[in-house]
């Protein structure tokens, strides 16, 4: 991603960290963002990695027009799950995948 891609993808996923991996089949190297639970949680309860699908990539998420009652506006899809998953007790992993998006 691009440094303005990552920029976006802080803002929409919060305590996220990014990191990259080298694809087994080409040797791309492949963006993945990683979430962990709040510091109330000693230990993780699972993993949870979120793949997506044609056309789609790791990043995929979004944030609502703001309202009156929430003012940055509320996130979807990847980002929310990511957001409810970490809040939770779940690492999560959400990796790009080669020849999608």
């Amino acid at each position: 991603p691009t440094d303005e891609e990552i920029t976006n993808m802080d803002d929409l996923f919060g305590n996220a960290t990014h990191g990259y991996f080298q694809s087994p089949i080409t040797g791309l190297k492949l963006h993945y963002l990683k979430a962990v639970p709040p510091p109330t949680f000693k230990e993780p309860k699972g993993i949870c990695v979120f793949m997506h699908g044609i056309h789609g990539s790791g990043e995929m998420g979004y944030r609502k027009s703001p309202t009156e009652k929430d003012s940055k506006g509320r996130l979807l899809g990847k980002a929310l799950l990511s957001s409810k998953f970490s809040a939770a007790g779940y690492v999560v992993y959400i990796p790009d995948l080669e020849g999608h998006g």
